[in-house]
């Protein structure tokens, strides 16, 4: 839009004879370029890996009636699980602790008379999976395939079916626990727990041994603190890469209850041998459990690990949370 100054002719009539009872008058009209606000579209929500970076061109997602005159700048606001650097109009983001779930950022541009506009984006941070076991059907042959991907091989190891059907809570001194099976020596990088709380909690979370048929000596055991109320479902992310916790077959993690009745660890109705809680509560002897506990843990694999290893002998001790 561009300026004009258009003129307008008033003309003044009377009757009967409008040529005798007349008169004009003009009326100069300036109009002035209104700005129009930047709009942001299609900005794609993306996942990746917790290991990576993921680029997005922000100047590709926006449009303004005013550019090439505007400039447009651009800012975004987020959680603490994701880092995001903006420069040159690239938003770059990575995951800062090795936390893997999915958070929301809202990008916002603005022009240069400061009208705006936002748009809500979701990142997903996958683990990075490991496939163990890869073939190539040619004929009757099988052909081995070797996966020569770069970095570590991180896997999350899942006994839930996903969905829970219950809950299962307890009092001070209960634990419920799940027994988890890596598929190589590997180090301990996190421990995930789905729950609920009604208010800001602490728990016990412990890592043992297993002596074969059940859990055996505690290895080390954390103080952490859900400091959002939770009124639904969510898993609760624990960072343990920073103690070096590392583990050659079977081991398991278990919630211990500071608080009674909190928190509640989701379930589901299937037996598979995973679930474990002291019998009674308060003593040192396990008995399985008919449920499976929504209790995992990240786990990555040590190098040139085919080898055997020992578990990491750790001193028993209690760890708080930073």
């Amino acid at each position: 839009m561009t300026n004009s100054i258009p003129r307008v002719q008033l003309f003044l009539t009377g009757l009967p004879n409008i040529y005798e009872y007349s008169d004009t008058s003009s009326l100069t009209l300036s109009v002035y370029p209104v700005n129009d606000s930047p709009v942001i579209t299609g900005i794609p929500d993306q996942s990746f890996a917790m290991n990576d970076t993921v680029q997005v061109f922000l100047n590709q997602y926006v449009s303004d009636p005013d550019l090439p005159n505007d400039n447009i700048s651009w800012t975004c606001y987020c959680g603490d699980n994701l880092l995001i650097t903006i420069a040159d109009d690239i938003a770059r983001i990575t995951n800062k602790t090795g936390w893997i779930g999915t958070d929301s950022v809202l990008f916002i541009a603005k022009d240069d008379s400061m009208s705006s506009d936002s748009s809500w984006v979701n990142f997903t941070v996958v683990p990075i999976y490991s496939p163990r076991n890869l073939s190539s059907n040619s004929g009757l042959t099988y052909v081995p395939l070797i996966w020569n991907k770069p970095g570590p091989q991180i896997e999350e190891l899942i006994y839930d079916n996903g969905s829970p059907t219950g809950a299962s809570t307890g009092f001070i001194g209960c634990k419920t626990a799940c027994r988890l099976t890596p598929p190589w020596p590997c180090k301990v990088v996190a421990l995930k727990f789905y729950v609920n709380v009604q208010s800001t909690v602490t728990f016990l979370s412990g890592i043992y041994s297993w002596n074969g048929t059940s859990p055996g000596e505690v290895i080390p055991e954390f103080n952490h603190k859900i400091d959002t109320s939770v009124w639904w479902y969510c898993w609760e992310y624990i960072d343990v890469s920073e103690y070096d916790i590392m583990v050659n077959g079977d081991f398991v993690v278990s919630c211990e209850y500071i608080v009674d009745y909190e928190p509640s660890i989701g379930i589901d109705s299937e037996d598979n041998c995973r679930g474990w809680s002291p019998n009674p509560s308060y003593s040192s002897e396990w008995k399985s459990d008919k449920y499976t506990y929504f209790i995992r843990a990240i786990v990555e694999k040590i190098p040139g690990s085919g080898q055997k290893i020992t578990t990491l002998s750790l001193e028993k001790k209690r760890i708080p949370k930073k």
